[in-house]
């Protein structure tokens, strides 16, 4: 193999799904030794393409080749040494750690028990784990689980290297390491083909960036002629001058929320104190298990605490998310998928699910009345979908949470809490969210966020409370809420 000999074809390539055109007369070409970025908006048509060269997919028109053969089947990928990785880790909770990571080599299940051991262990070691191999799976946090992840298709010993959002749940520390990695393997003579969200990913390991945008190959992108701005220009078609919302200045509005001598087990390691006001979006920061994820489950029920919580003035004695829901609590999870979404459900089924469960405890409500309601939420967040019937597991991330909003907004509640709310979201809908957030709040809801996203805290915020395993260390607000002042207290300074 050599630098400048073609790899992989893409040659006139198009894919349809009932109703949606998912990529449309696609061509470009990717050299040996290079690492390529695929960027474009959710829906755009990056993940159908990793589909393809992996023979997950089949592409209704051209043809995808790579080292001059045709890619057909899942085999073939295998045969072509290729590898993926995707932002969901697919590990099996009840089988350990070293045999997740060896389960998908065929052949290798006649290695001994220590050899299936060391050469997990010396994967890990790779990406910064120190871990029993022998621990399961299901006992990791989702960080470690993504890190696991890559250490799987790593012990393939791939030549080409596919990650779909696969740094989108890590820290940055964590992400520093494996863009290094990427470096080191495609120093190798081998290609990586990279799909994230934060443009500065593409920019720090990139030769090339392709643009996709509504399925169709839009530019080649190449060092130093880049620029953020120039790569989102080029995503969603115009310039992007507004990513965030104008933040108004706060008033002294009443409390919506106050939280005094808050505690939680393992989670919360000295009493949590904070009033949040009426129309506020207030963002808890920190690292990752800094514990701000927690307080949001508890506020909803989900996690068991001490202390005393007051809503809108009155006590606030909750205790299941059904009854949080009652009261006008609710929560957007992090893990959409898994959490937030019933994939096999429609649109309409999902976005109606919490009106339903609304009417069910006052009474029922029409189905044309449902109707409305979701015609309602695709109008006025923008969702795209072929059809309210549309699976939701069709759509796009970025429209998937879009539905998750719709669904939470639509029963009215007095405060919304998110977590994570744009992982996995492209920027254009990444603005589109911040602004409605905005108006939400503007309209007197009041917004509690956990964002690991520096620039999304910095962006939203109208006051940050930064935490450090488990303790609110300051509350930031106006001008001192930068990078470097969050930085400073998420390390544990005082």
């Amino acid at each position: 193999m050599k630098n400048s000999e073609t790899a992989i074809e893409f040659n006139q390539i198009s894919k349809f799904y009932p109703g949606v055109k998912a990529l449309s007369n696609i061509k470009f070409s990717i050299q040996w030794g290079t690492i390529v970025g695929l960027a474009g908006e959710n829906g755009s048509g990056k993940s159908t393409l990793l589909k393809l060269l992996t023979g997950i997919e089949k592409a209704d028109e051209g043809e995808v080749k790579v080292r001059n053969k045709p890619i057909h089947s899942i085999k073939d990928s295998i045969q072509q040494k290729i590898s993926m990785v995707t932002q969901e880790p697919s590990l099996v909770d009840e089988l350990s750690i070293a045999e997740n990571v060896i389960v998908n080599q065929p052949g290798k299940w006649i290695l001994n028990w220590k050899e299936k051991e060391q050469k997990t262990d010396y994967y890990l070691q790779k990406l910064g784990l120190n871990l029993n191999v022998k621990s399961k799976a299901g006992s990791l946090s989702p960080d470690q689980q993504q890190l696991v992840s890559i250490a799987r298709a790593l012990s393939t010993e791939p030549d080409i290297l596919l990650l779909d959002e696969a740094t989108s749940s890590l820290t940055d520390d964590q992400t520093e390491l494996v863009l290094n990695l990427l470096k080191e393997f495609k120093g190798n003579n081998k290609i990586v083909i990279f799909i994230s969200h934060k443009l500065k990913e593409y920019l720090k390991i990139c030769d090339e960036i392709i643009v996709l945008r509504d399925s169709d190959y839009i530019c080649k992108l190449v060092p130093p002629d880049w620029t953020e701005e120039i790569v989102i220009s080029s995503m969603v078609g115009r310039e992007l001058t507004n990513l965030y919302p104008m933040k108004r200045t706060m008033k002294d509005s009443e409390k919506m929320l106050s939280i005094e001598n808050l505690k939680m087990n393992n989670s919360i390691s000295k009493p949590l104190n904070v009033d949040i006001k009426t129309g506020e979006i207030f963002v808890f920061s920190g690292l990752v298990g800094c514990g701000r994820s927690e307080i949001l489950r508890a506020l909803i029920g989900e996690v068991d605490f001490v202390g005393d919580i007051q809503l809108a003035g009155k006590p606030y004695p909750v205790k299941n998310t059904v009854d949080a829901f009652k009261k006008g609590i609710t929560l957007i999870p992090a893990e959409r998928k898994s959490e937030g979404i019933v994939g096999h459900l429609s649109v309409y089924e999902n976005a109606i699910l919490g009106i339903r469960s609304k009417k069910s405890l006052f009474g029922l409500i029409k189905r044309k009345d449902e109707l409305k309601i979701v015609h309602k939420i695709i109008e006025d967040l923008g969702v795209k979908t072929a059809s309210v019937h549309t699976p939701i597991e069709n759509l796009s991330g970025g429209n998937q949470q879009k539905v998750i909003l719709g669904k939470a907004i639509s029963i009215g509640p007095k405060v919304l809490l998110l977590d994570e709310p744009t992982r996995g979201i492209d920027v254009g809908a990444k603005a589109e969210i911040y602004h409605l957030l905005r108006k939400l709040s503007e309209e007197g809801l009041t917004v509690i966020i956990s964002s690991s996203d520096l620039q999304e805290v910095i962006g939203v915020a109208d006051r940050v409370g930064v935490m450090f395993r488990g303790e609110l260390k300051t509350i930031l607000t106006e001008k001192d809420v930068t990078e470097e002042n969050i930085m400073y207290y998420a390390t544990g300074n005082d």
